[in-house]
């Protein structure tokens, strides 16, 4: 987690956060191991929350410069925060180490919101991001399994 402001400005604090992840950097490589950091929204669910904007991440992780230090991209947290993911996802997709989904508003499984998931995984293929996609929602369908398998076959359809 990036941590909260606490009223310290957005440079100072990814100053700091560039300090503290590259404490830990030269650890994650020798030992192959992939730390990664999530976004989340401070729009509703996490107010004051410092790493609630995608461009301000790969800042950090650039200030970072490890193969072993990444950003964990959750989907539902960035279109919350409005961000506009079809310009972001290209620039970032050498940032991404995870990324997480959950629709929009309610975080709900994809499909049970306003966000157009065909859309999104195909900017996620385009941007060249081939690694996990995580499913961190609150299952509205009968049942966790039905919601999953939806997601599976949707996350198996050919971009278009």
């Amino acid at each position: 987690m990036f941590g909260n402001r606490g009223g310290i400005p957005d440079d100072r604090g990814a100053d700091a956060c560039i300090a503290g992840l590259s404490r830990v950097k030269a650890s994650a490589e020798r030992h192959g191991v992939t730390v990664c950091v999530e976004l989340l929204n401070s729009k509703v669910d996490h107010k004051d929350y410092m790493g609630d904007r995608t461009p301000w991440a790969v800042k950090v992780m650039q200030g970072v410069n490890s193969p072993r230090v990444k950003v964990l991209y959750d989907l539902y947290h960035s279109v919350t925060e409005g961000e506009d993911t079809a310009a972001i996802l290209p620039q970032i997709a050498a940032s991404l180490g995870h990324v997480q989904v959950a629709d929009a508003p309610g975080r709900g499984e994809p499909g049970t919101g306003q966000i157009d998931w065909n859309d999104k995984l195909a900017q996620l293929r385009a941007s060249g991001y081939a690694g996990v996609i995580g499913v961190e929602c609150h299952p509205t369908k009968a049942s966790t399994a039905e919601a999953l398998e939806y997601f599976v076959t949707l996350c198996s359809q050919p971009s278009g």
